[in-house]
Formats: C-alpha cells, structure tokens, sequence
C-alpha cells in the first residue's frame, strides 16, 4: 500500500451527496440501477430523483465490484449524505484493499467523521481496520481526546481503546487514560471496565487494583461502576472475597438502604449456595433497589443465577 496517491483531494468527502454534470463523464459507461420495488403500503419512501440518481449509480459500481478511485469517490458521496450505510462502508473497504491511497488522508476523513457524531459503529469498524493494515500504528490518541470531551461514556471509543492496546500491544498509555476518566468521573462505567482488561494485559497487582476500588467505593457508596469492578475482581481472584464481604457490612452498617452492600453480600451468598441468604438479600434489594425488581425475584425463584 502507498501513503501517496495522485490525487488525495479526490477521495474526501463531499458535503453535496448529489452527482453534478462534470462528474457524469466519469460515470457515463454506467447505465444506473433501478432501486428495488417497495411492497405498496402507509410506509412507503418517497425517493427524491437525487437519490434515486446517486444510489443507481453507486448500485451499477457495487454490483460489479469495481476497484478504482471513481468507485471510491461515489463511496464517499454516499457516506457524506447517509453515514451509516453500511454497504458504502463495505464496498470502501475492499476498494482500499485493492488500490494506492494516502493512509493519512483516509485518517483525516474518518476521524473528523467521528469527531463529528461519535456513535458511527461503522465509521469505528473502518478505523479499526485502517490502523490494523499498518506496519507501524497511527496515534489514535488526539482522536480518542477529542471523543472523550464530547462523551466520556462514548462505548464505541472504550472498545477501541481496548482493540488499539491489544494490536500493538502497548497498553499503559491506555491504562493511564482509564485511571484520568475514573479520576474526572468515578462513575465511568466504561473507564472501569477498560481499566480491568488492560491491567490484566500489564499485569497490574489486583490486590492493588481491589484496594484502589474499595477506597472509590467509600467515597462514593453507591457508585455501581465500582461495585461492579470489585465484583470482577473477586470472580478472578476469589481470595479477595473476604474482604468484600467486610467493606459490604461497613456500607451496610453506614446505610442500610444502600444497594451496594446487598449487591456485593449477595455474591458471597451465591458462593456458598445459601439459597435462605439470598432471598434475605434480594428481599432487601427488592425494597432499595425496586428498578430492578423482577430480577430479585428471579433469583428468589431460582429461575436465574446471580453469577
């Protein structure tokens, strides 16, 4: 693959999704195709001649699979106009799989894509892919600071964190950038759960890791990301459940309506097959945490396990 094409502005993204007239020339060996026929009902498109003329085109490329920059540049017009068609997204792909491109150009493109509405599942999968075909990894980190300001939260962004550590294998920035979002939000469900993966790819102390967690969970007693991370902790490393059970009777004993404490006193019930215990818990949970509800009751009945 080269990083130099001989034209890069030609596979930007337009802002006008619409074929124009000068551009006729490169498509007029194609004869459009037809979109298919809607079954006649209260819900039926009524297509624009616009569209109808962009996506006959694009079908006419698509269903040839032809690899070249005019295949390309439509690709881009319909993701400029329709950002989560996924046929566009695919059929770019095998394009760039097949012909020279600017790889930091094709970067700027999706992550300004990105920047602009982070939740494009397509646009991530595409970034995913282009890092991945590298010899050496493009720096994601600008991208992912750029995202994270608009959505701390962002799923998408936390799974590539993920990815991105595992296909270089370079970890601890990412780590780094889990343990700053806890710091900002403790509640950050999302950082808490990248933070358990990549501290287990670093080979963190999870006795640190659990006491890092049950000073959060002070500070904050109901914080479920946190509860959540503890209860992780101890799946893994069992031996640390003694001391679970002593910090859920210590919240318990400052807040008896605390979900928290029943949730992390219910893990151990289940450990021991204490079914008496667990009806006791989830009777409790059932009154604090009625949200949530059916689920306690599910357990109560045994139609579920808490693990």
């Amino acid at each position: 693959m080269s990083e130099d094409s001989s034209d890069s502005s030609d596979s930007s993204y337009s802002s006008d999704a619409v074929l124009h007239y000068d551009e006729y020339q490169d498509y007029k060996d194609l004869t459009p195709l037809p979109l298919p026929e809607q079954i006649p009902g209260f819900f039926e498109i009524k297509y624009t001649d616009d569209y109808k003329q962009l996506f006959g085109y694009f079908f006419a490329l698509y269903t040839k699979q032809e690899y070249s920059q005019r295949a390309l540049n439509l690709c881009n017009k319909v993701i400029s106009k329709f950002c989560l068609h996924y046929s566009a997204w695919q059929y770019k792909q095998r394009i760039l799989e097949h012909i020279d491109f600017d790889v930091k150009e094709v970067q700027r493109e999706v992550e300004t894509l990105i920047k602009s509405d982070t939740k494009i599942y397509q646009a991530w999968t595409f970034y995913e892919w282009l890092i991945d075909r590298q010899k050496e990894p493009l720096d994601p980190m600008p991208l992912l600071e750029n995202v994270f300001r608009q959505e701390p939260k962002n799923f998408h962004a936390w799974s590539f964190v993920i990815w991105y550590a595992k296909r270089w294998n370079n970890p601890e920035p990412l780590y780094q950038l889990a343990l700053y979002h806890i710091d900002l939000d403790a509640r950050n469900n999302s950082a808490w759960s990248a933070r358990m993966t990549l501290s287990e790819m670093l080979n963190k102390d999870p006795a640190a890791e659990f006491e890092d967690a049950v000073k959060s969970i002070r500070e904050i007693p109901r914080n479920e990301s946190v509860r959540n991370y503890l209860l992780g902790l101890c799946e893994k490393y069992p031996e640390f459940v003694p001391k679970l059970v002593e910090i859920a009777n210590e919240l318990k004993e400052k807040d008896p309506t605390n979900p928290a404490s029943y949730r992390l006193l219910l893990h151990k019930a289940t450990l021991d097959k204490n079914q008496e215990m667990i009806n006791e818990l989830c009777d409790n949970l059932i009154k604090y945490d009625g949200i949530r509800a059916n689920y306690y009751n599910l357990l109560k009945a045994g139609t579920i396990q808490y693990m």
